[in-house]
């Protein structure tokens, strides 16, 4: 890709299409900014056992109630701001067809018409593709994503921007405590929450309770957030998790975002995209 980080491309066969090449510069956004800095943080260090032998001395002197077995293994483990990691691709047709894509803005946080990848059925689109990853340069990382020739609906788009997107499985983030959840007409309220910050808004907040992700829309501090719409009733709390949209969320917020002149992709095409950071 030579000077470019990104490469968009067609292929008919496995041939690359002629003139269907789209290469650049992508743009950071300041979510992927606010990402990336948690990201190479600890929110705490794990302490050595001499460490964890002097606090337990301390609280017994100080007549402190003794730490739980899971406080004390807690102490001993590293824990991340975050376990979220570029998981995607999502493409999207700009505003109209065929119109502009959304200017390459850091405050960009959303593509601004995502295309269905697949429909595994009613209701149930996928908007994003998942990525591999491979290393061709020692100070980097490449996100590689297909889109074969029956994925991204409908069957003949034009396509003029991606973004990559962030994500993680419910077993590899915190479970966090129980929650309050307050049901109104328009929308869900979540209290207790953890370490919910600003740039997390667009993001989504997930639990075995409620099932898929529901976006974020107000972070108001640390403990308090509201979801996009009512979840209509239910359980008075629950566990949660942060990045449980998943590959279904329409809105993902991207931290890297790529305008391009159009590209047409039919059934006869795959959709290869190739997207670089380096350090």
């Amino acid at each position: 890709m030579g000077s470019s980080n990104f490469r968009a491309l067609l292929r008919r066969k496995g041939e690359v299409v002629p003139g269907s090449i789209r290469e650049g510069h992508n743009v950071f956004t300041d979510l992927g900014r606010a990402w990336m800095s948690r990201l190479v943080a600890w929110s705490q260090v794990a302490l050595s056992e001499d460490d964890i032998a002097a606090l337990i001395r301390y609280r017994a002197a100080h007549a402190m109630p003794p730490l739980s077995p899971e406080e004390l293994a807690d102490l001993a483990v590293d824990h991340p701001y975050t376990d979220l990691r570029i998981r995607g691709v999502q493409v999207g047709s700009g505003y109209t067809h065929p119109g502009p894509a959304e200017p390459e803005r850091r405050e960009v946080k959303f593509l601004t018409a995502p295309l269905v990848v697949r429909s595994i059925g009613p209701g149930q689109d996928i908007y994003e593709q998942e990525v591999s990853t491979s290393f061709p340069f020692c100070f980097g990382i490449r996100y590689t994503a297909v889109f074969e020739e029956d994925e991204i609906l409908p069957l003949e788009s034009i396509i003029q921007e991606a973004g990559l997107c962030v994500g993680a499985q419910p077993s590899s983030l915190p479970s966090g405590d129980s929650c309050t959840v307050d049901y109104q007409p328009t929308y869900t309220r979540i209290t207790g929450l953890h370490g919910i910050e600003p740039w997390m808004e667009g993001m989504y907040l997930s639990s075995g309770s409620i099932g898929s992700g529901l976006r974020i829309t107000t972070v108001y501090d640390p403990t308090t957030v509201d979801l996009e719409f009512s979840l209509g009733g239910g359980p008075a709390s629950f566990d949660w998790y942060v990045g449980g949209g998943g590959l279904w969320g329409e809105k993902q917020p991207v931290v890297a975002y790529k305008a391009f002149a159009p590209l047409v992709k039919t059934r006869d095409f795959q959709l290869e995209i190739q997207w670089d950071l380096r350090f």
